[in-house]
């Protein structure tokens, strides 16, 4: 739940390489 609301979205619906592209752009 606070990782989606980190996100903006549910992590379970992405795929781990996304998530890693993600936390790259977005270190934040």
């Amino acid at each position: 739940a606070v990782t989606k609301a980190k996100l903006g979205y549910d992590p379970l619906e992405v795929n781990p390489e996304d998530m890693v592209r993600f936390a790259i752009e977005q270190p934040q």
